[in-house]
């Protein structure tokens, strides 16, 4: 592999040019991934009654949409993107008498003890068949946040650089 970099400058930079090329006898094609990251309410204005199993329930919604997750939307991620995602979900609640003295990048924190704006419910995770068929019963584990859906304090965290390595975020959450 070679390359060059030559610059000219006089009294301001005139140009740059950058040239090179690299042959790689038999190496397979890159894998190129795909991240997907779904972003739950789980704020006590949406979570309320829903239809989960057959059954109306108070507070369902939240649950039922895991599991409809789990059963409809994962599998397809799994069949379509076989070792090439990085699927993660996060709920966000999010509560508006804290939203003024949160810093992006703590996480969900509110620096509360017992209250999070938002929380990581599947870590960053690669799905094939075999974490597919353990989502149902993961989901099952995962309580809704009180809050009042303040959304944006998830999805600024989420537009941070190594969200989905989580190199920025704690990683004391599921």
């Amino acid at each position: 592999m070679t390359s060059n970099l030559n610059i000219l400058t006089k009294a301001r930079l005139d140009s740059i040019g950058i040239a090179g090329e690299c042959f790689c006898e038999d190496q397979p094609p890159p894998v190129i991934g795909t991240d997907i990251l779904v972003v739950v309410d789980g704020s006590d204005s949406y979570n309320s009654k829903a239809e989960v199993e057959g059954s109306i329930t108070e507070g369902g919604a939240y649950q039922g949409t895991l599991q409809s997750l789990a059963r409809d939307f994962f599998p397809g991620v799994a069949a379509a993107l076989p070792g090439t995602n990085q699927t993660a979900v996060i709920q966000f609640s999010g509560i508006k008498q804290l939203e003024a003295a949160y810093k992006p990048g703590s996480d969900g924190q509110t620096g509360t003890t017992g209250l999070q704006h938002w929380k990581w419910e599947l870590n960053p995770t690669s799905l094939d068949d075999a974490t597919v068929g353990g989502l149902a019963a993961h989901f099952q584990e995962c309580d809704s946040l009180d809050g009042n859906g303040q959304l944006y304090l998830c999805l600024q965290d989420c537009a941070l650089p190594g969200v989905m390595n989580r190199k920025i975020f704690n990683s004391g959450n599921k």
